[in-house]
């Protein structure tokens, strides 16, 4: 059974929050993306996960069907360009690149 939200800051901006103690089971599971889409009422077509874990952020999320950016600015993995962030603020840049409708968008350059 998932629990109610976690009392913390970060938290409070989040629609959702799933801990694998809840779920039982850990990323790259397909039970927890399950328990995070099911929370948020959504299908894995509308999701995009981003995180800095090859397997449990970019795989596993995948394998569900959800799109996916992976943070690696070693450019370890053999993940397409076009789904790699370097940190978690090109996030902008990584889903102009990605989303076709946002390729037009403004965005201030990348540095």
């Amino acid at each position: 059974m998932i629990q109610p939200r976690p009392t913390h800051l970060l938290f409070d901006s989040m629609d959702a929050v799933v801990l694998s103690v809840d779920v039982g089971r850990r990323k790259p599971h397909t039970d927890i993306y399950q328990a995070a889409l099911h929370q948020l009422a959504v299908s894995a077509q509308d999701v995009w996960f981003i995180g800095d874990s090859y397997e449990a952020d970019y795989v596993g999320p995948r394998r569900m069907g959800m799109e996916a950016l992976l943070i690696d600015p070693q450019g370890k993995t053999s993940v397409p360009l076009h789904h790699r962030l370097d940190t978690v603020f090109d996030l902008p840049h990584g889903l102009r690149l990605t989303l076709p409708d946002l390729s037009a968008a403004t965005l201030p350059p990348r540095t």
